[in-house]
């Protein structure tokens, strides 16, 4: 197997030399040949429910051990059928571009795209530090060049180039974390993080680690690179960077929480505050977005949130030793990890149709695209009613789970978990509200009514190879809400396993029945849905339909121009947001004095409060520090001559009064 891994790695070089189509060909048969050595075993495990894991010591690698655990198996099936959903629709998205981007930008496109997919599959099995760090390097190499295709815009350079600084100081906190763990205990990586944390002081390391991993995770406060490189990189890199990459920052963090042995209540209810804020805040943005892609961004954010719920809940469980508790929130949040990575990567490739059909993203210039492309708006409209948490889909499901861990936690007899509790079924509860409102604008403005602006091409359907992977991902959501079960069995395994808890069978909903009945309800109503859409089709098939223009209630005058926008959808919500959200207004005021004014312009904007003080207002000062120091830089060689003669005098200096 090592050897096999090893050849396919050399053989990814030749995507250099291949030409045309023969380079997706090659992509696709290296991914598939890894595939199978990858997933195979990682299905066995998951559905054997192995309780030890398979280790594998490579000669060629030095004897790096590789671990195949539930939870790691888990990931490495996620990874798989995103980036395999992803490569599918690539041929479709990419077409168009190859007049305009260059032969080896293409070649480094899949080389970038296969190596990432090896990355991630590295860092699900493996637990020693440096091999770990090395991969997840490479993943962050690999994923930027995918991201920076698209270069010639400086939106996207300056994009690209924050993510990948973000992500390097991710890392280093996880070297840091490493570092520690080893200096302490003479053991490398995660098994000796296992040791450390048993010891006074070892959450130290627990944060370190945490900090890296939220960073790619994309948690508040470090979620500031998330809304700007989705949008700048081609859709089917945001389906898969939103639909899996991030949660490696997921899978991160549960592997150090696999690594814990007590203490579990101080991390559980900062990890759930944090998930609280994360959520809201990210919905909260999102209403105000008119970019479909950045507007699906700061959705990752809200549902990585929505993830950190479950975990924290799940925490706290562990910490009360509530085995209800623990088990609804971590299988809520690792089933919402499985969902997310489902109706987001369909929500990003349904908006790439659009976009690659009208040549835009922004949805104040969209408008009855519903008319030319039924199929890509019906998927969207799928997708979008599974983000917000609605049956018979998959979101409900995760989310119900999240719901009936925190309800379980209101049992406990401490006024400050009680009251935690119902602020964090609150917020909950608020998020998936407001995910139902934004969802409903982000639909009705691009499908619904009239086209509101120019659009540079003529709408149609996406085409077979695009719309493909979608209908299996649309699939797969809506089977997730008719058999549950059958996937929560799968996570039981991986919750048992690695968090040292059991599943409560003495609860009702352990039995089955109840998700029974729930998987019943939703197949009945999708039945019934079907029914009546086949009725009306029936009804209407022997008659003439007609078309015109929508009833103007005697007005007739009406155009395009007078629907809701974005902006004027949102604006109560606006009002009632400003305190925590502001928005900047962009326009020329029309002074009395104008008799026949020229054409205005109006826009608005959200602005994100975090990364103003936390990423740009620091940056400014850098910035002008380093414009004040550049007066140093004259030009004249005897200025730098003096420079140095001043050094030398201050390190004489210093040595005469041993400060050095």
């Amino acid at each position: 197997m090592e050897t096999i891994f090893v050849a396919v790695l050399f053989l990814s070089f030749f995507l250099f030399v291949f030409h045309g189509r023969a380079k997706y060909y090659l992509t696709f048969v290296l991914f598939a040949v890894t595939a199978i050595f990858a997933v195979t075993p990682a299905i066995q495990v998951i559905v054997s429910g192995l309780q030890v894991p398979y280790t594998y010591s490579g000669s060629l690698t030095g004897g790096i051990n590789i671990v195949l655990d539930p939870m790691g198996a888990l990931f490495i099936c996620m990874i798989f059928f995103t980036m395999l959903m992803g490569l599918l629709y690539a041929p479709g998205y990419l077409k168009n571009d190859h007049a305009s981007v260059p032969l080896t930008t293409r070649s480094l496109h899949y080389f970038s795209y296969l190596w990432l997919y090896f990355a991630m599959l590295s860092i699900s099995v493996v637990r020693e530090g440096m091999p770990f760090l090395i991969a997840w390097e490479i993943m962050t190499l690999s994923s930027f060049v995918l991201v920076i295709y698209y270069g010639k815009e400086r939106t996207i350079i300056q994009a690209s180039i924050n993510y990948l600084i973000q992500m390097h100081i991710g890392f280093l906190f996880l070297l840091a974390g490493f570092i520690l763990v080893e200096a302490k205990t003479g053991v490398p990586g995660f098994d000796g993080l296992k040791v450390y944390l048993q010891e006074p002081g070892g959450q130290v390391a627990f944060w370190l680690f945490f900090v890296g991993f939220a960073v790619k995770a994309g948690f508040i406060p470090f979620h500031t690179w998330l809304p700007e490189a989705h949008p700048a990189a081609p859709t089917h890199v945001s389906g898969i960077m939103s639909g899996i990459m991030i949660k490696m920052g997921i899978f991160g963090i549960l592997r150090i929480i696999s690594c814990m042995s007590g203490d579990y209540l101080v991390p559980g209810v900062i990890i759930l505050v944090l998930a609280v804020m994360s959520s809201l805040y990210g919905v909260m943005q999102a209403i105000f977005q008119h970019d479909l892609k950045r507007l699906l961004a700061w959705h990752s954010i809200e549902n990585i949130g929505i993830i950190g719920i479950g975990i924290g809940a799940g925490l706290i469980g562990l910490g009360m030793h509530s085995p209800a508790l623990a088990f609804l929130g971590f299988a809520g949040g690792i089933l919402h990890v499985l969902n997310h990575s489902l109706f987001k990567s369909l929500l990003f490739f349904s908006a790439g149709s659009v976009y690659a059909a009208t040549g835009t993203r922004d949805i104040n210039l969209l408008g009855g695209i519903m008319k030319k492309m039924p199929m890509t708006a019906g998927l969207f409209l799928l997708a979008s009613m599974a983000i917000s948490g609605l049956p018979p889909l998959n979101g409900f499901i995760s989310e119900f789970l999240i719901f009936s861990g925190l309800f379980s936690g209101l049992a406990s007899h401490q006024v400050f978990y009680i009251i935690l509790f119902i602020l964090s079924i609150a917020g909950l509860a608020l998020t998936g509200g407001l995910a139902a409102f934004c969802f409903t604008k982000a639909f009705g403005i691009t499908f619904l009514g009239n086209t509101r602006g120019k659009l540079l091409h003529t709408p149609e359907e996406a085409p077979v190879g695009m719309l493909l992977p979608q209908f299996i991902i649309g699939l797969i959501i809506v089977l997730i809400g008719i058999v549950p079960m059958f996937f929560i069995r799968w996570i039981g395994t991986v919750i048992v396993t690695s968090f040292n808890t059991s599943i409560p069978v003495d609860m009702p909903m352990f039995s089955g029945r109840l998700f029974g009945l729930i998987g019943m309800i939703s197949g009945l109503l999708i039945i019934l849905t079907v029914a009546l859409l086949l009725v009306r089709k029936l009804l209407l098939s022997g008659r003439s339909i007609k078309s015109g223009p929508t009833w103007g209630c005697g007005y007739t005058a009406g155009n395009p121009a007078m629907q809701y926008t974005s902006t004027s959808f949102a604006s109560d919500y606006a009002k009632l947001s400003s305190p925590l959200i502001s928005q900047k207004q962009h326009y020329q005021r029309i002074e009395e004095k104008d008799i026949f004014p020229d054409n205005r312009t109006y826009e608005v904007h959200s602005s994100d409060g975090i990364k103003e003080k936390v990423i740009d207002a620091p940056g400014r000062f850098i910035t002008g520090m380093m414009r004040r120091l550049a007066v140093l830089q004259t030009g004249k060689m005897h200025h730098y001559v003096l420079y140095a003669l001043l050094f030398l005098i201050a390190v004489l200096i210093l040595s005469l009064f041993n400060l050095l």
